[in-house]
């Protein structure tokens, strides 16, 4: 729907009946009024420059910076948000949910599976350490030397087991090439 305030509403508006010297007379006028609208709009946007231009030199003498008016923006959007009806309940719940899941990873470590799994890590890490230890004792001349009271080191002369070459069997398992 065309504005009645614009030279196209103006002209479409128009009686009908108006010969074709008052169409062209109407339409010098209108074209007159969009020029002198046009200059108004130029003449108050150079105003309106003006007037900014104003406003940022009393704000720089106030001390009011960019920095202040970002800060006093965001505040202001942050509070707003925090005093949302949303913002309440979405933070209710995940009050909620946290407090369940605290709960529940309390309960999990003080469950006797964990206790026992921490027992068992304990135990595995142990004798492995314990392994490792044995295998890197070495006496003066580069060979194994078994602990004391322990049986001999696999591939260690007079011992009757000798596995791979490239594997030492250990706790639960056996490491593959190991480095010394």
């Amino acid at each position: 729907m065309a504005d009645e305030t614009t030279p196209a509403a103006a002209v479409a508006d128009a009686p009908p009946s108006l010969t074709e010297e008052e169409e062209n007379e109407r339409r010098l006028e209108l074209e007159a009024e969009l020029k002198e609208l046009r200059e108004d709009i130029v003449d108050l946007r150079t105003e309106l420059k003006l007037k900014e231009a104003r406003a940022v030199k009393i704000e720089n003498e106030l001390g009011l910076t960019i920095k202040s008016k970002i800060s006093a923006t965001l505040s202001k959007g942050v509070n707003s948000i925090r005093s949302s009806q949303g913002y309440q309940k979405t933070t209710e719940v995940a009050n909620k949910a946290g407090t369940a899941v605290s709960r529940k990873f309390s309960e999990v470590r003080n469950s006797e599976t964990m206790h026992t799994f921490g027992e068992r890590w304990k135990q595995a890490t142990a004798t492995l350490k314990d392994s490792v230890t044995k295998l890197t004792k070495k006496d003066g001349q580069g060979q194994e030397a078994p602990a004391e009271g322990s049986e001999p080191v696999v591939g260690e002369e007079g011992s009757d087991a000798t596995p791979a070459a490239s594997e030492v069997p250990l706790a639960s398992g056996k490491i593959s090439q190991l480095v010394m």
